[in-house]
């Protein structure tokens, strides 16, 4: 899946909630995020973040992780940029 800014962020953003549909994603740890998503998140703390930026608006996908693991995860919808 492609994330980041701009063309195709739309559908990349798509694609992430139909995958996040069949695919739950407590439990599984940072390697095996990265390993299906690849490496375009942003890593702070205690969570790792996929941020999808159409031009209009920001949807970021928070996967909150305790221990190496996912505990949780966030869609958070923005009107700002990453940037």
């Amino acid at each position: 899946m492609r994330n980041g800014y701009g063309d195709g962020a739309d559908k990349a953003h798509n694609a992430m909630k139909d995958f996040l549909k069949s695919w739950n994603p407590i439990g599984h740890s940072t390697a095996e995020l990265k390993s299906i998503f690849g490496n375009g998140y942003v890593l702070r703390d205690d969570t790792i973040t996929y941020y999808f930026d159409t031009g209009n608006d920001t949807t970021f996908i928070r996967f909150v992780m305790e221990n190496d693991r996912v505990s949780a995860v966030k869609r958070l919808g923005d009107h700002l940029p990453l940037k």
